[in-house]
């Protein structure tokens, strides 16, 4: 079988060895070593990346006994290889975060693991349960960057099945050679994964978001390295906006407040505005209409919706005069308003409205003062009503 060190030397990252085995397929060329530090992707964990004999590394598998590089060129004899630095330490920052996190749900909330994601910018788990503490997210966060400060050491060992049965019954013993991997007073589990060898490697960690999945807690967190990098992330948003506000890094809550009610006053101004033009337009349409004797007012408008709905209200306050008003939505669909002043006489306005939904598919409805909902843009309004 092929010696790997990076179950107990995780920080081992160049090596030498002798090519054992080279196979082909399909155009791709896989070298079989006698040694390796490279890590093949298993238990949620990615393959390591880093070069092999002066090529990159393109992938990893196991075929028995033998690990396996995918290079793009053949090599021989006896080769030299490294594993890049970071991307290792970043994901083993991430898996080792993974179990201090899930074992202080499990202490204080009584909740398993039962999914955990890695992404580029992160990483989630899954819990079976959604703790009632409000404040659980936050507590558990804490405690867990106490106990990385601690530096707590991170210890591997290879117990007896009876010992692993004990301390970790839901653990697989499906191994000949079983792997558990421990945090002094706060964790014991199974895993055949990569983990730094103490907690003050993983930095620090924020709980980014929490969120209900399935009943469950879904949360979301960064540590260490990803943690440096999303900090700098955000504050280099919080440079960029205190620019655009023209206010140092500290006041800029209170400078988008401030400028979030101002956005909210010049909204209510000028929805007053809006309203004093249509109730404008609605009163010189009426004043040029005669309605010495009942009148149906029939229009295409270019408006939204709600001015529309404004305009109707507006007109049909005046006796005598029904309304058939349309406009024309940005998907191409229209909006028909169908209305009238209670004493007008020869319209129903849901009987307008029941032919347009009979002849065109409209969907909506009303009473007889008022019907009104959607459908196709009709182009001459006007020619259909009279026909």
């Amino acid at each position: 079988m092929a010696t790997v060190t990076y179950y107990d030397e995780v920080d081992r990252l160049a090596f030498t060895a002798n090519v054992i085995d080279i196979i082909e397929e399909n155009g791709e060329v896989w070298v079989g070593l006698d040694e390796s530090t490279f890590y093949a992707e298993a238990g949620g964990m990615l393959n390591d990346e880093g070069e092999l004999a002066g090529q990159p590394v393109l992938d990893l598998k196991w075929v028995g006994d033998v690990l396996y590089h995918r290079l793009q060129n053949k090599v021989t004899g006896n080769i030299s290889g490294a594993v890049e630095a970071k991307h290792r330490l970043i994901k083993t920052q991430i898996h080792t975060c993974q179990h201090l996190l899930s074992a202080l749900m499990m202490k204080h909330y009584q909740l398993d693991t039962v999914g955990h994601h890695v992404h580029t910018q992160g990483a989630d788990i899954v819990f079976d349960g959604f703790p009632e503490d409000p404040d659980w997210a936050q507590k558990i966060q804490d405690e867990a960057n106490e106990l990385i400060f601690k530096n707590l050491l991170v210890e591997i060992r290879y117990p007896s099945k009876e010992e692993a049965a004990k301390n970790d019954p839901s653990g697989s013993l499906d191994h000949d050679k079983i792997r558990a991997v421990i945090i002094p007073d706060i964790d014991y589990n199974l895993c055949g994964c990569l983990h730094v060898p103490n907690l003050n490697r993983i930095r620090g960690v924020v709980i980014t978001s929490v969120s209900k999945s399935r009943g469950g807690a879904l949360v979301q967190f960064v540590c260490g390295e990803q943690l440096l990098q999303y900090l700098s992330e955000r504050n280099q948003l919080l440079n960029e906006c205190s620019a655009l506000l023209a206010l140092p890094q500290m006041q800029v809550k209170q400078g988008l407040e401030n400028l979030k009610q101002q956005l909210a006053n010049a909204n209510f101004e000028g929805n007053g505005w809006r309203l004093k033009y249509l109730d404008l337009w609605a009163d010189s349409t009426v004043a040029s209409l005669d309605l010495s004797k009942e009148t149906i007012y029939v229009n295409t408008i270019d408006t939204d919706v709600k001015s529309l709905q404004h305009l109707a209200s507006r007109m049909v306050r005046t006796p005598n005069l029904a309304v058939i008003l349309q406009a024309k939505k940005e998907d191409g669909q229209a909006h028909v308003i169908v209305s009238r002043h209670p004493d007008f006489g020869s319209l129903k306005a849901d009987e307008v409205f029941n032919r347009l939904k009979a002849e065109f598919g409209y969907k909506g409805g009303g009473n007889p003062n008022t019907a009104q909902g959607g459908g196709p843009y009709i182009e001459n309004l006007t020619a259909w009503f009279q026909n």
